[in-house]
């Protein structure tokens, strides 16, 4: 079976210089051993190696500009996004990268794919941290972001060193019973050549990414269909249903309206008594203080010295990463702090900026008590 070409080759190295004769090759089988973590950070570096294939197949626009925003992006509850990618208009991108030598490159992949996009619906910025800026300024709006992600307005990528025609028919298989969300789905062969001598110990390859499926999701209306029967005669009427408002409704949350939402809508009676007797302490010492936030749900930040250190929501408190703690605790004391935290969830990413603790989590509440011990020493 014929496959089309990519527009572009990419030379992705290695260690050093490569050779000439150059075929076909898959990691850990025909080619050199590198792991999936190793193609995962040449898409980081280099989105365009799926991105180019998307965009030549028109599933995204050719003026369109995307930058990385995370790699390995926790999904509380799911897992973990391989790349995580933007555009300037706030649309965003999961990629997922699976070997050929991986079982799970066909169905297991898409549903997890799925299963990410599902979730990342009920997610808030705050949720997945800072955007990535250009030029000092942020490199898409908020509002587009969180826009696009209640919408479930999603560009899903599957990238494989040798992607397989059988994840190709699946991803529309599946595609079709969730036609009702306005992602789309990519299958993305990132064709790997290494030379004809000496495969295995290769030290670069060059790559031709393409696009061997997909599914592009047509948008769908809801209608209305009301029949009016009278006396007189029988008449149909059909109409089309508004959709729903899709831009949150941002909130400047007061000590009052805050007390007053959380209080409903905290997501267990214990979290709910925990956060508040933390906020009750914090509200009574001189070091630290509570900013409330400008969000969609109800959040509190507690800070020392004008630098928050930790928040609260509905469903979840954040802790924030080393180098805020020092910022707000000094140096020694921060470093400390941290170090407590890192014994609490070994875990954790040690690089992020902050993390969430959901209150279905066993560690919450010592996770409270963590935060909650800071604002009284």
């Amino acid at each position: 079976m014929s496959r089309p070409i990519s527009d572009s080759l990419h030379m992705l190295p290695f260690v050093g210089p490569g050779r000439a004769e150059w075929h076909r090759v898959r990691l850990g089988s025909d080619g050199p051993d590198w792991p999936e973590s190793w193609l995962r950070d040449r898409i980081a570096e280099n989105p365009e190696l799926v991105l180019g294939a998307c965009r030549a197949f028109g599933f995204i626009d050719t003026g369109e500009s995307w930058r990385l925003w995370d790699v390995e992006l926790a999904i509380p509850g799911v897992g973990s996004v391989d790349v995580v990618l933007i555009s300037s208009d706030g649309r965003v991108a999961l990629v997922e990268v699976k070997l050929a030598r991986n079982p799970e490159n066909r169905r297991k992949v898409v549903a997890q794919l799925l299963d990410y996009a599902v979730h990342l619906r009920e997610a808030t910025l705050a949720d997945l941290g800072d955007l990535p800026t250009e030029d000092g300024a942020p490199f898409a709006e908020a509002d587009d972001v969180q826009r696009h992600l209640q919408e479930g307005d999603f560009l899903l990528v599957i990238a494989a060193d040798s992607a397989d025609d059988r994840a190709a028919r699946l991803t529309r298989a599946v595609l079709d019973r969730n036609a009702i969300h306005p992602w789309d789905l990519v299958l993305v062969d990132l064709a790997l050549f290494a030379p004809k001598d000496g495969a295995k110990s290769a030290t670069e390859l060059l790559c031709a990414p393409h696009v061997i499926g997909g599914v592009r999701c047509e948008s769908r209306h809801v209608v209305e269909v009301k029949v009016l029967n009278t006396a007189a005669n029988t008449s149909v009427v059909v109409t089309l249903v508004p959709p729903d408002p899709i831009g949150p409704e941002v909130i400047a949350w007061t000590r009052d309206t805050f007390q007053h939402t959380f209080q409903s809508l905290a997501t267990s009676t214990l979290f709910r008594e925990s956060v508040l007797a933390w906020l009750a302490d914090v509200e009574m010492t001189t070091k630290t203080s509570i900013r409330y936030g400008t969000a969609k749900y109800p959040t509190a930040l507690v800070q020392c010295g004008g630098q928050t250190f930790a928040s609260a929501d509905r469903d979840s408190i954040w802790i924030y990463g080393r180098e805020s703690l020092k910022r707000a605790f000094g140096n020694e004391s921060g470093e400390q702090r941290w170090q407590s935290v890192r014994t609490l969830f070994p875990d954790r990413p040690d690089m992020k900026q902050y993390f969430q603790v959901r209150a279905t989590e066993p560690r919450i509440e010592k996770a409270i008590a963590l935060v909650r011990e800071w604002g009284r020493s």
